[in-house]
């Protein structure tokens, strides 16, 4: 086993003790997965901000689900909870965003529902219409990506 890879015998002493009620087993089994999850989750989702809110479904599935079922194989099982907690997410992030452009469509101005608003030159003119702060933002947002 490399040393960054996750020990399945640590993982399935840190679900018993989870399951006993031992919340320092849980902080535990954080420092020892959270950063595995992550990757994972990031490796699905390709976004830092879901892949950290499908960290934190993760260990909620761990405090439901841990104390009621004997985990035969934890590492497999806390992966298979990443990969669902990620499809889930990305499903919820789909809804949202289509939501959000079934909302604001209606609304707007004189632009053709089937017309590509992506354009270079289209940017340049809502670009326009910001302030420098918002300006700032989105060019940082574009540094980090």
């Amino acid at each position: 086993m490399r040393a960054n890879e996750l020990d399945e015998e640590e993982i399935g002493k840190c679900f018993v003790k989870i399951s006993d009620g031992d919340e320092e087993a849980l902080a535990e089994l954080y420092e020892l997965s959270a950063f595995h999850i992550y990757r994972f989750a990031l490796s699905i989702v390709k976004y830092s901000y879901i892949a950290e809110e499908v960290v934190q479904d993760v260990f909620v599935n761990i405090i439901t689900y841990c104390g009621s079922n004997k985990v035969k194989k934890p590492k497999s099982w806390l992966f298979t909870v990443v990969k669902n907690c990620s499809i889930k997410a990305l499903k919820k992030e789909h809804f949202n965003e289509k939501n959000d452009i079934d909302l604001y469509s209606n609304s707007l101005p004189c632009h053709d529902q089937t017309e590509k608003i992506d354009s270079p030159l289209s940017e340049l003119e809502c670009l326009r219409e910001l302030d420098d702060e918002a300006i700032r933002l989105i060019i940082l947002c574009k540094l980090e990506s």
